[in-house]
């Protein structure tokens, strides 16, 4: 080990040992400093020893070794001390021997003369503990021996014991510094309980031998011997009660002092002096001065205030046995005698009182503990006192009674007469009942009272109510015929206005009614009448003022009764029935409020919709002069929509019949004058689509016969021939051309163009090779080409791009030969035409691109479309004149206006104008026959119609088709329904869900 590792470990050594050890005294020269090492060792000055030799080692290496001999010296003495420390510990906290303890402590000061703070401190602990335990063992053995004395009944002995050891732990308490003021409180206190105790003490000889005498007389019976024991008693065991009240107070004084000096812990002293004086807290047992004080009392006390209670007890039944048999005098003597020996007991619990007076008004924990020790005598002998006293107010009231038996008359009369009279007599019978009842609740029955003085108790509870119920139940019996007779016309008027008002509120909310919708028919339709549910309300609130008065006077007239009244099941129950009305009568006045007004605002809410229905109506009438038919159909609907509004708010037969005529009057008004525009727009569409597909604008074509067909459809139920006509032949066109190019809406458009355009980069790059005579790299050229064109006509077979770039190719790769394969593939097609047109139409078209001048071209291109009727075939010489015939047939029931034959004029027209696509005299006769007949679209139903519909629509909604069906089909048997489109489309939707 270097040097200054050795330092570092000794300096490590010196701290373990020295720690708050001091300074380092002053050392002599460095010869002389391992002599003064050994000198402070030998002088037990080990710390200052370990600072010499730590220093040296520091300073001078070639005497560590010698340094280092002496510091294992000091570690050595170290090690006894720490030893005996230990033991110190076990001895003290474990086997609590504190003699043993105290001489070790002095053993350790020997062995360290010169100890660090914390080692004084350490060991002032350990005193302190040692003390303490042993004060604690000196309190336990004294509580225990004192205990012992007093079951046995010295209380003296235990008195003096307790008070002997007052002052375990005093020294701790003078030692706090707590102050003269406090001192010289609990010194006063303590002077206070020991004066009081030696007078207890001191009277040892005469309490002993009174306690004896009043035993002796208790239990003798004779209450002569009794009361001349007592009268002795109550002088002498007046200081015995002293005692004890003084001891009371003294432990609580003593808490409140240990609260002024330590309010979160108990001081010792204190606490010792507490419980030597009053006995552990948790204790049931009557312990320390107060205990002493208190087993003498109640030993003394006790045996004969049980004995003078049992004679009290047999007297109070005797008397009640007298009142059984109505021999009034008797039971009264009887019970006046209880009281009298009631009064002797009572005098055993003065002291007691003493005691306690001695606490003033506010009671101590431990007052409450001895109020609470002799409740059950205290409580025995009120509740006998009180027994005794009302039994004699029972009799006397009795007996002034009379007869108690007469029948109960049967007229209202009577019965008032006869109860007032009942009122009179019973009276005192039933205050005495009121009084015992709570005077049980609180003591005759208190768990604290003895069983024998409970059972008296609630004996005579029982006596109180069979006397009184004598008298009660007749008089009950009378005021519950007469509360049924005003009751019931309380509750027959709710009852009527409850029927009432759900009548006028099934008015508001409606009720079903059954309606004959069609011959034989009948629907069940919600009705609404708020009008007529006013007048109903209104009536209401008049009565329900004049029940509610009436009930309540009812409540205040059997609440004020008395509870014996208002208690009894059948006027309970009445009562509880007024109540019950009042509260109906405030919920249907409560309800009535806001249904008020909601039937006011459905009122006024309907007759705003009926005027706005009317507005509306007249906006469609100047909607239709005006020529606007869009907002026509929309003021029209809005007036629909509002007079269903405002029936489904008020049914109103007048309104829902003049609108049902007004709205229907206006529809017929609005589709004759829409129907004369839109025939005249179907016309010009018609025209224009005809003009367009003769130009070969089909997509044009197909928009405006589209057009027209939507149109024509705004006032006719029925399909306009001549439109399917034209977009027959409009979307064969376009069903041809669609296939011969790529749309660019196709998602294989751009994939498809970029191949397309590869092969004709192909085609074009072999016409430059066989320009320059390169045919071998030419025909690779057009072998490539024609791999792009197959792969897009896997697709699109008939592109007509790709058809003619493969064409093209053809030719190109085989030029000497090209006339011959043209008149070929020409044949080829052409042959085709009736057995696969399309493919015809295409190759012709890919061939009249390459050679349009071809011979027969024109004319095979033309029979194609024919056959594929994307071409009008001209009418032949047959049709024209049939076509004429019909048209002129036609004119004729036109120009003689025979409305009768408008029908079959119209399908004459029709019929001609198939012929004869070009027939403008048909076209002008069918207009004014489309006129006269006007439009057949119905776009609005009757009322009745239309909720129905509605019906059907919710029923659809919730999927019942079947019963949403059985509707749409009864509607679509009317005239009107059948031309109405939404049902038509409801129907269809129904049908598609089956």
């Amino acid at each position: 080990m270097t040097g200054k590792r050795r330092f570092c470990t000794y300096v490590i050594i010196l701290v373990f040992f020295v720690a708050g050890g001091g300074a380092l005294s002053a050392l002599g020269g460095q010869e002389d400093e391992l002599t003064d090492a050994r000198q402070l060792i030998a002088e037990k000055r080990y710390n200052e020893a370990l600072l010499i030799l730590t220093e040296v080692i520091r300073k001078d290496p070639d005497k560590t070794e010698e340094a280092e001999n002496l510091i294992r010296q000091v570690r050595r003495y170290r090690g006894s001390y720490n030893d005996r420390y230990e033991e110190l510990i076990q001895v003290l906290y474990q086997d609590e021997d504190v003699g043993r303890a105290l001489q070790i402590i002095r053993e350790l000061e020997t062995l360290d003369p010169n100890p660090s703070p914390a080692t004084v401190s350490a060991l002032d602990k350990a005193r302190e503990s040692a003390t303490f335990i042993y004060e604690q063992q000196q309190f336990r053995t004294v509580m225990e021996a004192a205990l012992a004395l007093l079951d046995q009944g010295n209380y003296w002995d235990a008195s003096q014991m307790y008070e002997d050891a007052i002052g375990l732990g005093k020294e701790h308490f003078d030692g706090t510094g707590f102050g003269n003021i406090i001192g010289n409180r609990v010194e006063a206190i303590i002077a206070s309980v020991k004066r009081e105790a030696a007078a207890f003490r001191n009277a040892r000889t005469v309490q002993s031998e009174l306690l004896q005498e009043l035993k002796a007389a208790a239990s003798s019976g004779d209450e002569n011997t009794l009361r001349a024991a007592l009268n002795r008693y109550a002088q002498v065991f007046l200081p015995v009660a002293r005692t004890m009240g003084v001891a009371l107070q003294a432990v609580r004084e003593l808490h409140e002092q240990n609260i002024l000096v330590q309010p979160d812990k108990e001081d010792r002293f204190l606490g010792y002096t507490g419980r030597l004086i009053g006995g552990w807290q948790a204790s049931e047992t009557p312990e320390g001065i107060k205990g002493a004080a208190q087993r003498l009392l109640d030993d003394a006390s006790r045996p004969a205030i049980e004995m003078l209670q049992d004679r009290a007890a047999a007297l109070i039944e005797e008397g009640r046995a007298a009142a059984e048999t109505e021999d009034w005098y008797g039971a009264r003597d009887s019970f006046a005698e209880a009281l009298r020996v009631i009064d002797e007991a009572a005098r055993f619990m003065n002291p007691w009182y003493q005691a306690l007076a001695v606490q003033g008004t506010a009671l101590s924990s431990e007052s409450w503990k001895l109020v609470s020790f002799e409740a059950p005598l205290f409580l025995g002998l009120s509740t006998l006192r009180a027994a005794a006293e009302s039994r004699i107010s029972l009799v006397e009231a009795l007996a002034a009674l009379g007869d108690r038996n007469v029948a109960a008359p049967t007229s209202l009369e009577e019965l008032r007469a006869f109860r007032a009279n009942l009122l009179r007599q019973a009276a005192p019978i039933e205050s005495l009942r009121s009084d015992w009842l709570a005077f049980s609740n609180t003591t005759g029955e208190n768990p604290l009272t003895p069983p024998r003085i409970q059972s008296i108790s609630r004996v005579y509870k029982d006596d109180l109510e069979a006397w009184g119920n004598r008298i009660s139940d007749l008089e009950i019996s009378a005021v519950d015929r007469i509360a049924a007779m005003q009751l019931t016309i309380i509750t027959d008027g709710v009852a009527s206005g409850q029927a009432d008002y759900l009548r006028g509120t099934e008015l508001v909310r409606g009720m079903q009614t059954q309606v004959e919708v069609s011959p034989g028919v009948f629907e069940t339709r919600v009705v609404h009448k708020p009008s007529e549910a006013l007048t109903i309300f209104s009536e209401l609130t008049a009565r329900f003022n004049t029940l509610e008065a009436s009930a309540r006077s009812f409540l205040t007239t059997y609440g004020n009764e008395e509870t014996r009244f208002r208690s009894y099941p059948g006027i309970v129950q009445k009562m509880t029935e007024a109540q019950n009305s009042i509260a109906e009568i405030q919920r249907l006045r409560a309800l009535l409020g806001p249904s008020v007004t909601t039937a006011r605002a459905n009122v006024l809410q309907a007759e705003r919709f009926k005027s706005e229905g009317n507005l509306r109506l007249n906006e469609t009438q100047s909607a239709i002069t005006a020529g606007n038919f869009e907002a026509a159909h929309r003021a029209l609907a809005l007036a629909r929509q509002s007079f269903l509004n405002s029936l489904a708010l008020e049914d109103d037969e007048e309104l829902r019949t003049q609108s049902d005529a007004r709205l229907i009057a206006l529809d017929d008004t609005m589709r004759e004058a829409e129907n004369r525009q839109v025939l005249a727009e179907v016309r010009s569409l018609i025209d224009r689509g005809r003009n367009y597909y003769n130009e070969g604008r089909y997509e044009e074509a197909e928009t405006a016969l589209t057009r027209a067909q939507l149109r024509w459809q705004t006032t006719q139920t029925t399909e306009e021939p001549e439109i399917a006509y034209w977009l027959g032949f409009v979307r064969a066109a376009l069903f041809v051309s669609s296939a011969r190019s790529i749309l660019i809406t196709d998602p294989l458009y751009n994939e498809m163009n970029q191949l397309l355009n590869l092969a004709r980069e192909d085609y074009t790059r072999a016409q430059q090779l066989l320009a320059e005579g390169n045919r071998r790299d030419a025909l690779a050229r057009l072998t490539s080409a024609d791999e792009k064109i197959t792969q897009i006509k896997k697709t699109f077979p008939f592109n007509q791009k790709a058809s003619v770039l493969a064409l093209q190719i053809a030719f190109l790769r085989d030029p000497g030969n090209s006339t011959a394969m043209f008149r070929t593939m020409f044949d080829t097609a052409r042959s085709k035409i009736g057995v696969n047109n399309q493919e015809a139409y295409s190759e012709l078209q890919d061939l009249q691109q390459i050679n349009p001048n071809f011979p027969g071209m024109n004319q095979a291109i033309y029979d194609v479309e024919i056959a594929l009727r994307i071409r009008i075939p001209p009418p032949s010489q047959r049709d024209l004149a049939e076509s004429r015939r019909l048209t002129q047939a036609a004119y004729g029931a036109v120009a003689r206006n025979e409305t009768a034959q408008f029908e079959i004029a119209l399908a004459q027209v029709n019929e001609a104008l198939r012929l004869d696509p070009n027939n403008r005299q048909a076209m002008e006769i069918k207009t004014r026959l489309q006129d006269v007949g006007g439009g057949t679209v119905v776009n609005v139903l009757p009322a009745s119609a239309e909720e129905q519909f509605r019906t059907a629509q919710q029923l659809f909604n919730s999927q019942n088709y079947f019963e949403a069906l059985a509707i749409v089909q009864r509607l679509l048997a009317t005239p009107a329904g059948k031309n109405y489109p939404p049902l038509e489309e409801l129907r269809r939707r129904i049908e598609s869900q089956i």
